[in-house]
């Protein structure tokens, strides 16, 4: 069953979506960058040598759930950057 393709009239974003896909964008922005500095954050954390106010082993317990969230915030805010691209 192939699912229905929505299009907008002549292929152009309404003006209104377009806006809110912009904020959106900022949104997953700022996701990114946030997730970007706990992972990084977690990986000092994990070699034990920088003292984070977690245990080494919690650091190693959260890094791959903090990456995988980096990972989807990134991919949201490359899906918006296109969507949103003039």
């Amino acid at each position: 069953c192939e699912r229905p393709r929505h299009r907008f009239i002549g292929g152009v974003i309404p003006e209104h979506i377009r806006e809110m896909g912009i904020e959106l964008k900022k949104g997953f922005a700022r996701l990114d960058d946030l997730f970007t500095r706990l992972t990084e954050l977690l990986k000092e954390g994990m070699d034990g040598e920088v003292n984070i106010g977690i245990a080494s082993h919690q650091a190693e317990e959260w890094y791959p759930l903090f990456g995988s969230l980096l990972a989807r915030a990134h991919g949201n805010w490359e899906l918006w950057t296109a969507f949103t691209a003039e």
